[in-house]
């Protein structure tokens, strides 16, 4: 097989079928094959994320759909939780004498996952095993060998997950006697039961109905699509689904479409020279040129007026929940929805701070960004550095720019043999 940009060639194996089987990191679009370094050159994987407004056709309203959601999420998360389990007792289990990680078996779920859960389309459980499995690669060393952690855990309720070759982007007329086009998605929540879902268009949603044109046009290439939701406020009168937090409260969410998708890579600028952006005492950050001249100063007071007062009512919440307030505090939602408020500003910061360091990179023409977070003592270790070194990089790898970490924090990976056992089973 030889890759349509840089000629390399690679051995392939032959499918059952007869056909070219493609290589780990390689991509098959159009009839062509890429290597892994001429595909990221022409292409940017980007997720796009919008609420679902009302499920369309006859006969089919915002009841059917949240029946539908409600079965599909609960199989979906009975099923996750289901496979990292047995991914776990099918795995090698570290023994005593054995000096270096086994690489992981090849176990296959799907007839078993089919048998378990028939409600699941196949489609959806072909996508969730994939999906388990990498997850579960992930945390396989600290779970089973160093025994850091525990096994992922999901919760209710886990998105349901379709393949890209069970949906597709359309634009529909809104009404029965015709009207504007509106977005659209169709798809298979469970086996047998397709939908059509209208989306949110909009002013509020010009990016996002940008990239869901190139999607149903076919500029973009399609990847996996998840329906989840997202906790709205008390006040929030749209369409969606109602549940119970933990406080025995009732709480409204919004039902979102997040679609995965390859988008052409746009053209590059002539850059060089690299942006050095350096962690302070006294300013979130700053942005230095190469020779250390000063361009740009993100003071970010607010994020640490937030932390300070997030800290705090966590302080006074748990000095409040003694024995007279468990197990089930009579504050619990309210802790939880400050909870996710917090994260909801912080998770924000990051893609605006994100998007800013991206802009001054390429106004200026910068090739390269050096990354220096060593210096956290402005905002403290509640903030999620590393939510923001992988959106940052996210966030460069689109237009081009490529991101060095000068503060690496290597994590020792190494453990002691095993003592005091005595026999086989660990």
């Amino acid at each position: 097989m030889n890759c349509a940009g840089c000629k390399k060639s690679i051995e392939t194996k032959p499918t059952k079928a007869g056909n070219e089987r493609v290589p780990h990191g390689w991509k098959r679009h159009a009839g062509q094959c890429w290597c892994p370094k001429c595909w990221q050159e022409r292409w940017v994987l980007r997720a796009v994320t919008i609420p679902v407004v009302k499920p369309l056709g006859d006969g089919v309203g915002w009841d059917q759909l949240r029946d539908a959601l409600r079965e599909v999420w609960g199989e979906t998360t009975a099923a996750t939780n289901w496979m990292v389990s047995q991914l776990f007792v099918r795995d090698e289990p570290r023994r005593p004498g054995v000096d270096k990680c086994p690489k992981m078996r090849k176990i296959y779920l799907y007839p078993e996952t089919r048998h378990q859960f028939p409600n699941l389309s196949p489609t959806t459980a072909a996508a969730l095993e994939n999906s388990t499995k990498s997850r579960y690669a992930k945390r396989r060393y600290e779970v089973l060998w160093t025994c850091e952690a525990s096994l992922p855990n999901a919760r209710y309720p886990q998105p349901a997950i379709t393949p890209n070759q069970a949906w597709s982007a359309i634009y529909q007329p809104a009404g029965k006697d015709g009207g504007d086009p509106v977005p659209c998605v169709s798809l298979a929540l469970m086996a047998g039961k397709k939908f059509l879902l209208q989306l949110r268009g909009g002013r509020d949603f010009r990016r996002q109905l940008g990239d869901f044109k190139q999607i149903s046009d076919g500029v973009a290439i399609p990847g996996e699509l998840a329906v989840l939701r997202r906790r709205a406020s008390s006040n929030d009168r749209r369409n969606g689904t109602t549940d119970r937090d933990s406080g025995a409260q009732k709480q409204r969410y919004r039902v979102m479409v997040k679609m995965v998708a390859w988008f052409p890579r746009l053209n590059s600028y002539p850059a060089n020279g690299v942006l050095t952006v350096r962690t302070q005492g006294d300013c979130f950050a700053m942005a230095l040129d190469e020779k250390a001249n000063k361009i740009r100063v993100w003071n970010a007071d607010h994020v640490r007026r937030w932390i300070a007062e997030h800290r705090s009512r966590l302080q006074r919440w748990s000095e409040d929940q003694k024995a007279e307030q468990r197990p089930v505090a009579s504050f619990q939602s309210r802790r939880e929805a400050a909870v996710l408020k917090f994260r909801n500003r912080i998770s924000s910061f990051i893609r605006e701070i994100s998007a800013q360091i991206a802009g001054v990179s390429k106004r200026m023409h910068f090739a390269c960004v050096q990354l220096d977070d060593s210096d956290r003592s402005y905002i403290g270790d509640r903030f999620d550095w590393s939510g923001f070194r992988t959106y940052l990089a996210q966030r460069l790898n689109q237009d081009g720019v490529t991101i060095e970490f000068a503060s690496d924090e290597v994590a020792p990976k190494t453990q002691g043999p095993l003592a005091g056992v005595e026999h086989d089973d660990v």
